[in-house]
């Protein structure tokens, strides 16, 4: 019985791995081997961009001419709305939406992807008698909505690097 359990849990492991599954916040290895990344200072997915490079093992070049790729982070813009309200008027649930519109060249000046926006958008409950806490989740989901922002353009970039080789 034993040595069905383990081929069993050995079964569901590769299965897990075959599929792709990783942990949440955890960041594969990029093909790129160095980028420049050019933001504005209203920007504020800048240095998020950098730390998932840098974590992906990617070298951050100190100048455009040194990088395999130059990413050009053109816009940053978030936004929160109503979507859904009470009985009495009051917002029952916000839709809280990021895009950012980037551009990425090649060492030599080939563009690799022109102009394109990213957006992620997710949707939350608001706890009127638990204010703090909606707050404290919107929060959290906006460092959600960055960190899956930041994750899509590294995997276009990926994409982008991949397919000129």
């Amino acid at each position: 019985m034993t040595i069905i359990r383990s081929a069993l849990f050995l079964l569901i492991c590769v299965a897990i791995g075959a599929c792709g599954f990783h942990l949440r916040g955890s960041t594969a290895a990029s093909i790129i081997e160095s980028a420049y990344v050019v933001a504005a200072p209203a920007i504020a997915i800048a240095p998020e961009l950098r730390t998932a490079l840098t974590q992906a093992g990617v070298q951050l070049a100190a100048e455009r001419t040194a990088a395999q790729v130059t990413v050009t982070l053109l816009e940053d813009r978030t936004h929160r709305q109503t979507i859904t309200v009470t009985a009495q008027a009051r917002t029952a649930e916000f839709e809280i939406s990021r895009e950012v519109t980037y551009r990425v060249e090649s060492a030599d000046g080939a563009v690799l992807i022109d102009d394109r926006a990213i957006r992620g958008v997710r949707i939350y409950r608001v706890d009127t008698s638990n204010l703090v806490g909606s707050n404290q989740e919107e929060q959290l989901l906006m460092r959600e909505l960055s960190a899956d922002v930041v994750a899509q353009i590294m995997r276009s970039i990926d994409a982008a690097v991949g397919a000129k080789t």
